[in-house]
């Protein structure tokens, strides 16, 4: 198997956010050569990204340079939906056409691993040699999963997500009147190399 750079259980990887509740839970050198997987749609660019973690959800503008916050809400609520609405509703008096987001999803979330040696083989033999490693990595089958591989220095990089997840950020994102133009990750340094795009 290739080295796991995830530090958190498999018991860690499922992610959910309930919306009846406030509560955050687990149950969430050479020039790259960047591959999206084929089983994740190529992501729309986004000027907004709705930005989840254990500490609440923030919601990010695209500037000069990187992005900006634009407001956050806290998990340590008890109206979530409430304070949901309210970043909604400041963020749109403020921003034109602020609903399309790209969701950022948790690094306790993704398992990440890196492969080394099959660089030289073709993409279709590289994504199928993933399929093999991340076999029993997560409590999901692969088919469940989507996932972003690149290459670099020689090794693969891979981060793999539960599509469950995507579908519980996707809908929390939704019931709060934002667009989801797709899942991305920031992974931690050394785990891949640039944005990872879950489509």
């Amino acid at each position: 198997k290739g080295k796991d750079s995830t530090n958190s259980p498999s018991a860690g990887f499922r992610f959910a956010i309930g919306l009846s509740c406030c509560k955050l839970r687990q149950a969430w050198g050479a020039t790259a050569r960047h591959s999206l997987a084929t089983n994740a749609p190529k992501l729309m660019k986004a000027n907004f990204a709705l930005s989840l973690s254990f500490d609440g959800i923030t919601l990010l503008e695209r500037v000069d340079g990187g992005w900006c916050e634009r407001g956050s809400v806290s998990l340590d609520t008890d109206q979530l939906e409430q304070d949901m609405a309210k970043l909604w509703e400041k963020s749109e008096r403020d921003i034109d056409d602020v609903s399309n987001v790209k969701i950022v999803l948790l690094n306790e979330q993704i398992k990440y691993l890196v492969l080394p040696g099959v660089t030289d083989q073709s993409d279709d033999a590289i994504e199928a040699f993933i399929r093999q490693e991340l076999e029993g990595t997560t409590p999901y089958p692969v088919a469940d999963l989507r996932f972003d591989w690149c290459v670099k220095d020689s090794k693969v990089y891979v981060a793999a997500v539960a599509l469950e997840t995507l579908e519980e950020a996707e809908s929390f994102a939704i019931a709060h009147r934002f667009t989801p133009l797709g899942h991305v990750a920031i992974a931690p340094d050394g785990a891949f190399d640039g944005e990872v795009h879950f489509g």
